[in-house]
């Protein structure tokens, strides 16, 4: 009977000890690695966003890729200015759209850390969260879009705020 307390003692302090071991360790993301693999090189993630500092005609926009090199991930951030000012018309879809005038500010490629993966997937989390209580902010909004290459992965939301996205690239900026 000794022998048997003894054994199980042991048991639950293997367990025990081998427990702590695995909470304190941070679980890595290979959400990248798994589910988005590609012999492609277009982009494996995008995200936009479009603010709306010109009211219903939109606002600058932001870009963020992210791309496989090698055993790497990189992530490029794209952004572009406006100019509320000076319009410019342009064909679309048959059509004739009136957008602000935008240029280019900057663009900017890092790889991509665990960190960075991390802040991705909370974005991610966000999004989806926010989608089941959007409601229509009338005709001026900011447009934050989340998809892959394939079509498999798309979220759009039409808000009044870009939190999740300005938490995003705080998170993104932080690690560099």
């Amino acid at each position: 009977m000794a022998y048997f307390k003894l054994n199980f003692i042991l048991l639950l302090t293997l367990m025990m000890a081998c427990q702590q071991k695995d909470n304190n360790q941070e679980l890595q993301i290979d959400f990248f690695d798994e589910q988005l693999m590609m012999r492609s090189n277009k982009p494996i993630l995008n995200i936009y966003c479009h603010f709306d500092e010109c009211g219903e005609w939109g606002g600058h926009e932001e870009f963020i890729e992210i791309t496989k090199k090698n055993k790497s991930f990189l992530l490029t951030h794209t952004e572009y200015s406006v100019n509320c000012d000076s319009m410019v018309s342009e064909y679309y879809l048959g059509g004739l759209l009136t957008r602000p005038y935008k240029e280019l500010v900057g663009t900017s490629t890092f790889e991509l850390t665990e960190a960075k993966k991390r802040a991705i997937l909370n974005f991610s989390t966000d999004m989806v969260e926010s989608k089941f209580s959007e409601t229509f902010p009338g005709y001026s909004g900011i447009t934050l879009s989340l998809f892959n290459s394939d079509s498999t992965l798309f979220i759009r939301t039409y808000t009044r705020t870009a939190e999740h996205y300005l938490n995003l690239i705080t998170a993104l900026k932080q690690d560099e």
